[in-house]
């Protein structure tokens, strides 16, 4: 197997460092020397985001087709599911056009394309407030209450989670934008079931993390009692597990209504 010169090199340092003779007459780094292991690093191993910067490069090209783009934005949801890379796609100039894609007419790409940003917001904070910031949800919200494809409106749902777990400002867009109302009146009741199911723990989390404690569990369920009451139908309809009856949880909210889930 042909040897990595720049890999060499860098063996040859390191190990002349870890010499225990050399090491009695260790001096501080010049800038120089310094300046050449960090090439040598960088040659070794290559640009780690080579390969997402090819796939950003390929949804910005007007040449590429449904099949380029579709294996494109696959790529780069693997990639996204690493925080550090999520959190830098924004710097590689990927995060507004991968967002376009949810509205392309290609319902295949609108599907992957929510898939990337639905994976990148996963328990990431700095991606949500990212989200707020571009205002991603009000238009999303708007696109989904036409969305006719199943696959592309799941995705869908999963960035909807994504902007508004555990993010105050995410929730009251949310809120502002009647998304609740949808959630409850058409998400819900969708007739396929797999969105039903979405809807149905997106509430759960809607719920879960933005009821904390039964003063605010109260409020929560005098100012959205829609909410509450669909919540209680899903449980009935078994859309959604047995939750703890324990504790601070929705299922205080059920039982509030005299409901029993177990």
């Amino acid at each position: 197997m042909q040897q990595n010169p720049a890999l060499n090199k860098l063996f040859h340092e390191v190990t002349a460092v870890s010499d225990p003779n050399a090491m009695k007459n260790l001096q501080p780094m010049s800038d120089e020397k310094r300046q050449f292991l960090e090439d040598a690093l960088r040659e070794a191993t290559g640009d780690r985001y080579a390969e997402l910067k090819k796939a950003i490069a390929t949804l910005k090209s007007n040449e590429s087709n449904d099949g380029d783009r579709t294996e494109a934005l696959e790529l780069i949801q693997m990639e996204c599911e690493e925080l550090d890379v999520a959190n830098d796609l924004d710097k590689l100039d990927g995060f507004d056009v991968v967002v376009e894609h949810i509205y392309h007419t290609d319902p295949e790409t609108r599907m992957n394309a929510a898939w990337v940003i639905g994976t990148a917001l996963q328990n990431n904070e700095p991606m949500q407030q990212l989200c707020n910031q571009k205002q991603i949800l009000p238009k999303l919200l708007q696109h989904m209450a036409s969305e006719d494809d199943v696959e592309s409106l799941q995705k869908q749902l999963l960035c909807v989670s994504g902007m508004v777990k555990h993010n105050k400002e995410g929730l009251s867009t949310f809120e502002d934008q009647g998304g609740l109302t949808t959630l409850c009146q058409q998400w819900c009741t969708h007739n396929e079931n797999k969105i039903q199911k979405k809807a149905a723990f997106l509430l759960f989390s809607i719920l879960h993390c933005h009821a904390d404690g039964e003063g605010a569990i109260a409020g929560f369920s005098k100012k959205y009692p829609l909410c509450v009451d669909t919540f209680v139908s899903i449980v009935q309809q078994n859309l959604v597990c047995t939750f703890n009856a324990t504790g601070t949880t929705p299922t205080t909210l059920l039982q509030e209504k005299d409901f029993d889930s177990t």
